[in-house]
């Protein structure tokens, strides 16, 4: 059986049809705490609190992400 250039185009946008379907659930299956969205607001420049990544809570992956950006910062200062 051979396939057509048409055959193959019409796969091919089934499975892209396909992934982004995929794609658009599990944007919606997404709890608020882990994406800022356009309602959520970031702090004011210069008035940053502990929450670095805005989740609405103190915990250690704010100290994590604090701790990444340092030693990026560091690196970045040596080169």
């Amino acid at each position: 059986m051979k396939i057509t250039e048409a055959d193959l185009r019409n796969i091919i946008k089934e499975e892209i049809s396909s992934i982004l379907s995929e794609a658009h659930e599990d944007d919606d299956d997404l709890d608020e705490g882990h994406c800022v969205t356009n309602n959520e607001e970031l702090d004011p420049v210069g008035k940053e609190d502990d929450d670095v990544n805005n989740d609405g809570k103190v915990d250690s992956s704010d100290d994590y992400l604090k701790n990444r950006r340092k030693e990026i910062a560091k690196s970045m200062a040596n080169k």
